[in-house]
């Protein structure tokens, strides 16, 4: 045996409540980690990783623009917001010369938004906003990513 490892997923708390007033509210942390110990050259290697998502949205009820259905007083708009905070590390232990070091790892900043408009029963309409900001540890190029853009979704129904 050469290699010995852990695996831990953990979800240390998470709250996902929708208000009387249609008000929705999120909160979620998690934490990884993987833990190899190497018997042929005396290293552990750790990675780990913190996640931490508050979000919140809101639910209500606009005029149908495509009115083949009966109107209904169910919420046919829905917005959602969540911000995400995570920071992820590598790290080599030499356990025969005492040594740790950070190999790789970043902290990631994530904001993302949601438009849901039910046009129909079956058929959603979407807008959508994704922006990453990655901050590496060790590295020193800072990137940032967003994405935005719009979907159709219709669901086969039986």
């Amino acid at each position: 045996m050469s290699n010995v490892s852990l695996t831990e997923n953990i979800v240390l708390g998470g709250v996902d409540v929708t208000w009387a007033s249609s008000v929705q509210t999120r909160f979620e942390l998690r934490k990884n980690r993987r833990v190899e110990l190497s018997l042929s050259n005396n290293q552990i290697i750790e990675n780990g990783s913190w996640e931490t998502t508050i979000g919140g949205g809101y639910s209500t009820a606009l005029p149908q623009i495509f009115s083949f259905e009966k109107p209904a007083d169910k919420p046919n708009l829905t917005l959602r917001a969540d911000f995400t905070l995570r920071d992820d590390q590598t790290i080599i232990r030499k356990l025969a010369e005492a040594t740790t070091q950070i190999t790789d790892g970043k902290r990631n900043i994530a904001v993302k938004f949601t438009a849901d408009y039910l046009l129909l029963k079956d058929l959603t309409f979407r807008l959508y906003f994704d922006w990453i900001q990655n901050n590496p540890y060790v590295s020193a190029i800072n990137t940032l990513n967003w994405a935005a853009g719009f979907s159709l979704r219709y669901v086969l129904g039986m």
